[in-house]
Protein backbone atom coordinates (compact mmCIF):
# COMPACT_ATOMS: atom_id res chain seq x y z
CA UNK A 1 0.00 0.00 0.00
CA UNK A 2 1.27 3.82 -1.08
CA UNK A 3 -0.17 6.93 0.74
CA UNK A 4 -1.58 9.44 -2.31
CA UNK A 5 -2.33 13.07 -1.93
CA UNK A 6 -4.42 15.44 -3.92
CA UNK A 7 -6.09 12.69 -5.36
CA UNK A 8 -10.05 14.01 -5.73
CA UNK A 9 -12.00 14.07 -8.15
CA UNK A 10 -13.77 17.62 -8.73
CA UNK A 11 -17.77 17.62 -9.12
CA UNK A 12 -19.75 18.26 -11.93
CA UNK A 13 -22.90 20.50 -12.54
CA UNK A 14 -26.15 18.78 -13.32
CA UNK A 15 -25.80 20.30 -17.01
CA UNK A 16 -21.61 19.09 -16.90
CA UNK A 17 -22.99 15.73 -15.80
CA UNK A 18 -25.00 15.98 -19.17
CA UNK A 19 -22.23 17.36 -21.60
CA UNK A 20 -19.63 14.74 -20.19
CA UNK A 21 -21.68 11.76 -21.09
CA UNK A 22 -21.03 12.66 -25.16
CA UNK A 23 -17.38 13.28 -24.96
CA UNK A 24 -15.19 10.48 -25.99
CA UNK A 25 -11.67 10.22 -25.55
CA UNK A 26 -9.92 12.37 -27.71
CA UNK A 27 -13.29 14.35 -27.88
CA UNK A 28 -14.49 17.97 -26.92
CA UNK A 29 -17.49 20.46 -27.55
CA UNK A 30 -17.82 19.62 -30.84
CA UNK A 31 -19.18 16.03 -29.42
CA UNK A 32 -21.91 17.51 -26.77
CA UNK A 33 -25.35 17.65 -28.92
CA UNK A 34 -26.87 21.18 -29.91
CA UNK A 35 -29.50 22.80 -27.36
CA UNK A 36 -28.05 21.48 -24.08
CA UNK A 37 -25.32 24.23 -23.14
CA UNK A 38 -25.63 28.11 -24.54
CA UNK A 39 -21.89 28.36 -24.33
CA UNK A 40 -21.13 25.13 -26.68
CA UNK A 41 -23.97 26.44 -29.28
CA UNK A 42 -21.99 29.89 -29.35
CA UNK A 43 -18.89 27.90 -29.58
CA UNK A 44 -19.86 26.06 -32.40
CA UNK A 45 -21.52 29.05 -34.26
CA UNK A 46 -18.45 31.14 -33.89
CA UNK A 47 -16.49 27.91 -35.69
CA UNK A 48 -19.16 27.65 -38.22
CA UNK A 49 -18.10 31.39 -39.13
CA UNK A 50 -14.49 31.15 -38.14
CA UNK A 51 -13.12 27.70 -38.38
CA UNK A 52 -12.68 25.83 -35.32
CA UNK A 53 -12.07 27.72 -31.98
CA UNK A 54 -11.15 26.47 -28.47
CA UNK A 55 -10.69 23.36 -29.32
CA UNK A 56 -9.33 21.93 -26.21
CA UNK A 57 -12.55 23.21 -24.59
CA UNK A 58 -14.61 20.51 -22.86
CA UNK A 59 -11.87 18.27 -24.37
CA UNK A 60 -11.31 14.30 -23.17
CA UNK A 61 -7.63 13.74 -22.81
CA UNK A 62 -6.20 10.63 -24.57
CA UNK A 63 -4.11 7.95 -23.50
CA UNK A 64 -1.86 7.63 -26.16
CA UNK A 65 -0.48 11.18 -26.58
CA UNK A 66 0.72 13.84 -24.32
CA UNK A 67 -2.13 16.18 -22.33
CA UNK A 68 -2.33 19.68 -23.31
CA UNK A 69 -1.39 22.92 -21.23
CA UNK A 70 -2.31 22.10 -17.51
CA UNK A 71 -3.65 25.29 -16.33
CA UNK A 72 -4.83 26.73 -13.70
CA UNK A 73 -8.53 25.41 -14.01
CA UNK A 74 -8.15 22.17 -14.73
CA UNK A 75 -11.10 21.83 -12.39
CA UNK A 76 -13.33 22.93 -14.68
CA UNK A 77 -14.27 21.17 -17.94
CA UNK A 78 -15.31 23.94 -19.55
CA UNK A 79 -11.95 25.52 -19.53
CA UNK A 80 -9.61 23.20 -21.26
CA UNK A 81 -9.07 19.35 -21.75
CA UNK A 82 -9.38 18.17 -18.65
CA UNK A 83 -11.62 15.24 -18.01
CA UNK A 84 -9.68 12.09 -17.61
CA UNK A 85 -9.30 9.89 -20.51
CA UNK A 86 -11.21 6.38 -19.40
CA UNK A 87 -13.22 7.71 -16.31
CA UNK A 88 -16.29 10.05 -16.33
CA UNK A 89 -14.72 12.80 -14.56
CA UNK A 90 -11.83 15.66 -14.29
CA UNK A 91 -8.54 14.90 -13.18
CA UNK A 92 -7.83 14.74 -9.87
CA UNK A 93 -4.80 17.29 -8.34
CA UNK A 94 -2.33 14.32 -8.15
CA UNK A 95 -3.27 13.57 -11.97
CA UNK A 96 -2.40 17.07 -13.17
CA UNK A 97 0.47 17.32 -11.10
CA UNK A 98 1.83 13.92 -12.44
CA UNK A 99 1.25 15.22 -15.95
CA UNK A 100 3.51 18.21 -14.69
CA UNK A 101 6.07 15.71 -13.44
CA UNK A 102 5.71 16.40 -9.81
CA UNK A 103 6.61 13.27 -8.16
CA UNK A 104 3.96 11.72 -5.49
CA UNK A 105 5.89 12.70 -2.93
CA UNK A 106 5.82 16.59 -3.63
CA UNK A 107 2.24 17.10 -1.68
CA UNK A 108 0.64 20.84 -2.21
CA UNK A 109 -0.37 22.97 0.66
CA UNK A 110 -3.92 24.89 0.79
CA UNK A 111 -7.78 25.06 -0.64
CA UNK A 112 -9.00 23.03 -3.87
CA UNK A 113 -8.34 26.05 -5.49
CA UNK A 114 -5.16 27.12 -4.34
CA UNK A 115 -3.49 23.61 -5.04
CA UNK A 116 -5.00 23.94 -8.82
CA UNK A 117 -3.02 27.78 -9.06
CA UNK A 118 -0.11 26.37 -7.51
CA UNK A 119 0.00 23.26 -10.16
CA UNK A 120 -1.09 25.00 -13.49
CA UNK A 121 1.77 27.89 -12.63
CA UNK A 122 4.62 25.92 -11.85
CA UNK A 123 7.52 25.17 -14.55
CA UNK A 124 7.27 21.00 -15.14
CA UNK A 125 10.15 19.72 -12.53
CA UNK A 126 11.56 17.44 -15.07
CA UNK A 127 12.03 20.42 -17.75
CA UNK A 128 13.54 21.99 -14.59
CA UNK A 129 15.96 19.04 -14.34
CA UNK A 130 16.72 19.35 -18.21
CA UNK A 131 17.16 23.50 -17.76
CA UNK A 132 19.12 22.76 -14.87
CA UNK A 133 21.55 20.02 -16.41
CA UNK A 134 23.11 23.29 -19.02
CA UNK A 135 23.10 25.63 -16.79
CA UNK A 136 26.87 26.50 -15.02
CA UNK A 137 27.09 27.43 -10.78
CA UNK A 138 25.58 25.50 -8.22
CA UNK A 139 23.45 27.88 -5.55
CA UNK A 140 20.37 29.05 -7.01
CA UNK A 141 17.45 31.54 -5.30
CA UNK A 142 14.63 31.40 -7.21
CA UNK A 143 12.01 34.25 -6.94
CA UNK A 144 8.28 34.29 -7.68
CA UNK A 145 8.57 30.87 -7.08
CA UNK A 146 5.64 29.19 -6.56
CA UNK A 147 5.30 26.02 -5.35
CA UNK A 148 8.98 25.33 -6.55
CA UNK A 149 8.69 23.32 -10.02
CA UNK A 150 11.73 24.97 -11.36
CA UNK A 151 13.79 24.45 -7.93
CA UNK A 152 12.58 21.03 -7.36
CA UNK A 153 13.45 20.39 -11.19
CA UNK A 154 17.25 22.28 -10.84
CA UNK A 155 17.51 20.14 -7.83
CA UNK A 156 17.29 17.11 -8.89
CA UNK A 157 20.46 18.78 -11.61
CA UNK A 158 22.08 18.97 -8.53
CA UNK A 159 22.09 22.40 -7.53
CA UNK A 160 21.51 23.83 -4.19
CA UNK A 161 18.61 25.85 -3.71
CA UNK A 162 19.19 28.08 -0.77
CA UNK A 163 16.30 30.68 -0.95
CA UNK A 164 12.82 30.28 -2.43
CA UNK A 165 10.89 33.91 -2.32
CA UNK A 166 6.80 34.11 -2.65
CA UNK A 167 3.99 35.79 -2.05
CA UNK A 168 1.71 33.70 -1.63
CA UNK A 169 1.29 31.87 1.76
CA UNK A 170 -0.01 28.34 0.70
CA UNK A 171 2.02 28.37 -2.48
CA UNK A 172 5.17 29.41 0.49
CA UNK A 173 3.79 26.33 2.56
CA UNK A 174 4.28 23.34 -0.46
CA UNK A 175 7.87 25.73 -1.36
CA UNK A 176 8.79 24.77 2.55
CA UNK A 177 7.61 21.46 2.73
CA UNK A 178 9.23 20.50 -0.68
CA UNK A 179 12.15 22.31 -0.39
CA UNK A 180 13.45 21.79 3.15
CA UNK A 181 17.17 22.72 2.80
CA UNK A 182 16.03 25.80 1.63
CA UNK A 183 14.72 29.05 3.12
CA UNK A 184 11.61 30.61 2.43
CA UNK A 185 10.95 34.49 2.56
CA UNK A 186 6.96 35.06 2.30
CA UNK A 187 7.09 38.56 0.91
CA UNK A 188 5.67 40.65 -2.17
CA UNK A 189 8.33 41.81 -4.55
CA UNK A 190 7.94 45.06 -6.22
CA UNK A 191 8.76 48.45 -4.77
CA UNK A 192 12.63 49.57 -4.22
CA UNK A 193 12.52 48.43 -0.54
CA UNK A 194 11.84 44.83 -1.32
CA UNK A 195 14.37 44.51 -3.83
CA UNK A 196 17.34 45.67 -1.40
CA UNK A 197 16.36 43.44 1.22
CA UNK A 198 16.38 41.16 -1.32
CA UNK A 199 20.06 42.01 -2.14
CA UNK A 200 20.61 41.98 1.86
CA UNK A 201 19.87 38.33 2.26
CA UNK A 202 21.30 36.84 -0.60
CA UNK A 203 24.15 38.50 0.20
CA UNK A 204 24.09 37.13 3.85
CA UNK A 205 23.73 33.67 2.17
CA UNK A 206 27.07 34.38 0.43
CA UNK A 207 25.31 35.25 -3.11
CA UNK A 208 23.80 32.87 -5.38
CA UNK A 209 25.50 31.06 -9.07
CA UNK A 210 21.97 31.11 -10.32
CA UNK A 211 18.75 33.41 -10.37
CA UNK A 212 15.72 32.12 -11.74
CA UNK A 213 12.18 33.67 -11.28
CA UNK A 214 8.77 32.99 -13.16
CA UNK A 215 6.85 36.80 -12.97
CA UNK A 216 2.80 36.13 -13.02
CA UNK A 217 2.73 35.95 -16.81
CA UNK A 218 -1.50 36.47 -16.73
CA UNK A 219 -0.73 39.82 -18.75
CA UNK A 220 1.13 38.15 -21.65
CA UNK A 221 -0.48 34.91 -21.49
CA UNK A 222 -2.60 34.59 -25.02
CA UNK A 223 -5.32 32.92 -22.82
CA UNK A 224 -6.24 35.78 -21.25
CA UNK A 225 -6.91 39.96 -21.81
CA UNK A 226 -3.65 40.22 -22.09
CA UNK A 227 -3.89 43.34 -20.24
CA UNK A 228 -1.36 45.35 -19.14
CA UNK A 229 -1.40 45.57 -14.86
CA UNK A 230 1.09 45.62 -12.21
CA UNK A 231 1.88 42.20 -13.00
CA UNK A 232 3.32 42.88 -16.34
CA UNK A 233 5.70 44.63 -14.52
CA UNK A 234 7.03 42.49 -12.16
CA UNK A 235 9.20 41.22 -15.13
CA UNK A 236 11.55 44.70 -14.65
CA UNK A 237 11.15 43.53 -10.95
CA UNK A 238 13.02 40.51 -12.01
CA UNK A 239 15.78 42.33 -14.26
CA UNK A 240 16.17 44.91 -11.03
CA UNK A 241 17.22 41.64 -8.93
CA UNK A 242 19.52 41.09 -11.49
CA UNK A 243 21.11 44.28 -11.85
CA UNK A 244 21.61 44.49 -7.52
CA UNK A 245 22.63 40.49 -6.97
CA UNK A 246 24.56 40.35 -9.77
CA UNK A 247 24.31 35.87 -10.27
CA UNK A 248 26.81 34.62 -12.33
CA UNK A 249 23.65 33.23 -14.33
CA UNK A 250 20.21 34.06 -14.45
CA UNK A 251 16.83 32.19 -15.44
CA UNK A 252 13.60 34.30 -16.45
CA UNK A 253 10.33 31.78 -17.31
CA UNK A 254 7.34 33.41 -18.94
CA UNK A 255 4.73 32.49 -21.31
CA UNK A 256 5.30 32.89 -24.85
CA UNK A 257 2.98 35.51 -25.32
CA UNK A 258 5.93 37.94 -23.96
CA UNK A 259 7.05 37.90 -27.73
CA UNK A 260 4.03 39.78 -28.92
CA UNK A 261 2.45 41.46 -25.66
CA UNK A 262 2.04 45.31 -26.78
CA UNK A 263 3.80 44.27 -30.31
CA UNK A 264 6.67 42.90 -28.77
CA UNK A 265 7.96 46.38 -26.99
CA UNK A 266 7.99 44.78 -23.52
CA UNK A 267 10.57 42.37 -24.75
CA UNK A 268 12.57 44.41 -26.28
CA UNK A 269 12.66 46.66 -23.19
CA UNK A 270 13.62 44.17 -20.77
CA UNK A 271 15.84 42.49 -22.88
CA UNK A 272 18.12 46.28 -23.21
CA UNK A 273 17.25 46.87 -19.78
CA UNK A 274 19.30 43.39 -19.18
CA UNK A 275 22.04 43.61 -21.77
CA UNK A 276 23.06 46.90 -20.52
CA UNK A 277 23.65 45.58 -16.95
CA UNK A 278 26.18 43.57 -18.56
CA UNK A 279 24.73 40.27 -19.46
CA UNK A 280 25.01 37.66 -22.62
CA UNK A 281 21.29 37.50 -23.24
CA UNK A 282 19.52 34.35 -25.08
CA UNK A 283 15.98 33.43 -25.66
CA UNK A 284 15.18 29.85 -25.07
CA UNK A 285 11.79 28.88 -26.50
CA UNK A 286 11.17 25.51 -24.98
CA UNK A 287 8.33 22.77 -25.63
CA UNK A 288 7.95 20.96 -22.63
CA UNK A 289 6.97 17.47 -24.67
CA UNK A 290 10.10 17.19 -26.32
CA UNK A 291 11.51 16.99 -22.45
CA UNK A 292 10.13 14.18 -21.73
CA UNK A 293 7.29 15.86 -19.97
CA UNK A 294 3.77 13.84 -20.79
CA UNK A 295 2.03 17.50 -21.72
CA UNK A 296 2.09 19.90 -24.52
CA UNK A 297 3.35 23.06 -23.03
CA UNK A 298 5.17 25.80 -24.23
CA UNK A 299 7.34 28.41 -22.62
CA UNK A 300 10.21 30.98 -22.99
CA UNK A 301 13.17 31.10 -21.02
CA UNK A 302 15.26 34.83 -21.01
CA UNK A 303 18.81 33.46 -19.97
CA UNK A 304 21.72 35.42 -19.37
CA UNK A 305 25.37 35.11 -18.22
CA UNK A 306 28.80 36.54 -16.96
CA UNK A 307 30.49 33.90 -17.04
CA UNK A 308 31.18 32.74 -20.69
CA UNK A 309 28.50 31.23 -23.16
CA UNK A 310 26.68 27.65 -22.15
CA UNK A 311 24.84 25.49 -24.25
CA UNK A 312 20.87 25.04 -24.92
CA UNK A 313 19.34 22.33 -23.00
CA UNK A 314 19.41 19.77 -25.98
CA UNK A 315 15.74 17.94 -26.59
CA UNK A 316 15.26 13.92 -26.09
CA UNK A 317 12.24 14.37 -28.74
CA UNK A 318 11.89 15.66 -32.13
CA UNK A 319 8.97 17.55 -33.37
CA UNK A 320 9.85 17.42 -36.95
CA UNK A 321 6.85 16.41 -39.44
CA UNK A 322 9.07 13.23 -40.95
CA UNK A 323 9.02 11.68 -37.83
CA UNK A 324 6.78 9.48 -35.48
CA UNK A 325 6.06 11.02 -32.06
CA UNK A 326 7.04 8.57 -29.15
CA UNK A 327 6.32 11.80 -26.27
CA UNK A 328 5.64 10.28 -22.97
CA UNK A 329 1.73 9.91 -22.90
CA UNK A 330 -0.72 10.38 -20.66
CA UNK A 331 -1.01 6.85 -19.78
CA UNK A 332 2.82 6.32 -18.87
CA UNK A 333 2.05 9.34 -16.21
CA UNK A 334 -2.05 8.28 -14.27
CA UNK A 335 -2.46 5.16 -16.00
CA UNK A 336 -1.80 3.78 -12.52
CA UNK A 337 -3.96 5.64 -10.01
CA UNK A 338 -7.09 4.56 -8.29
CA UNK A 339 -10.17 4.89 -10.49
CA UNK A 340 -12.65 7.79 -8.75
CA UNK A 341 -16.03 8.56 -9.83
CA UNK A 342 -16.67 12.59 -9.92
CA UNK A 343 -16.47 14.01 -6.64
CA UNK A 344 -14.73 10.66 -4.72
CA UNK A 345 -11.36 10.50 -3.25
CA UNK A 346 -9.37 11.85 -0.15
CA UNK A 347 -5.66 13.62 0.62
CA UNK A 348 -3.92 11.62 2.13
CA UNK A 349 -5.80 8.16 1.28
CA UNK A 350 -4.15 4.83 0.95
CA UNK A 351 -3.88 2.58 -2.45
CA UNK A 352 -3.03 -0.72 -3.86
CA UNK A 353 -0.99 0.80 -7.08
CA UNK A 354 -0.52 -2.54 -9.61
CA UNK A 355 3.33 -2.69 -10.45
CA UNK A 356 4.86 0.66 -12.58
CA UNK A 357 4.74 0.32 -16.34
CA UNK A 358 7.43 2.36 -17.74
CA UNK A 359 10.55 4.40 -16.43
CA UNK A 360 8.41 7.51 -16.22
CA UNK A 361 6.24 6.23 -14.13
CA UNK A 362 8.32 4.31 -11.86
CA UNK A 363 10.22 7.82 -11.03
CA UNK A 364 6.68 9.62 -10.43
CA UNK A 365 6.13 6.94 -7.73
CA UNK A 366 9.51 7.15 -6.38
CA UNK A 367 10.85 3.86 -7.35
CA UNK A 368 13.65 5.09 -9.67
CA UNK A 369 15.81 7.92 -10.12
CA UNK A 370 15.93 10.59 -12.73
CA UNK A 371 19.37 8.71 -13.73
CA UNK A 372 17.33 5.42 -14.70
CA UNK A 373 14.26 7.56 -16.66
CA UNK A 374 16.83 9.44 -18.61
CA UNK A 375 18.28 6.57 -20.79
CA UNK A 376 14.71 5.46 -21.81
CA UNK A 377 13.62 9.32 -22.86
CA UNK A 378 17.42 8.46 -25.07
CA UNK A 379 16.24 5.05 -26.07
CA UNK A 380 13.14 7.08 -27.79
CA UNK A 381 15.45 9.33 -29.22
CA UNK A 382 17.63 6.95 -31.24
CA UNK A 383 14.69 4.62 -31.89
CA UNK A 384 13.30 7.76 -33.67
CA UNK A 385 15.98 9.80 -35.03
CA UNK A 386 18.64 7.13 -34.98
CA UNK A 387 21.03 9.10 -33.08
CA UNK A 388 21.77 10.38 -29.74
CA UNK A 389 20.27 13.71 -29.07
CA UNK A 390 21.23 13.73 -25.06
CA UNK A 391 24.06 13.64 -23.35
CA UNK A 392 24.52 12.10 -20.19
CA UNK A 393 27.34 13.55 -18.38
Amino acid sequence: MVTLHNHVAPGFSDLERRMVADIPEGGNWSNIPAGLSARVDQIKRRSAERGIVHTTYYGRLGWDRPAYTISTFFTRMGNGCFLHPGQTRLITAREAARLQTFPDSFVFAGSSRAVAKQIGNAVPPLLGAMVGRSLPGETVVDLFSGAGGMSYGLGLAGKSVVLGVESDEPATRTFSANHPGSLVWQTKLGDDESIEELRERVTALGGCDILVGGPPCQSFSTAGLRASDGRSNLVFTFAEAVRRIRPKTFVMENVLGLRSFQRGSVLAQLLKVLRETGYDVRLWDLKAELYGVPQRRRRLLLVGDLVGSFGHPLPVLSAHKGYPEPFTTVREAIGDLPPLAEGEGSSPMSADLPPSEGALQSWLRGEAALEDLLPELVRRGQAQRGELVLALA
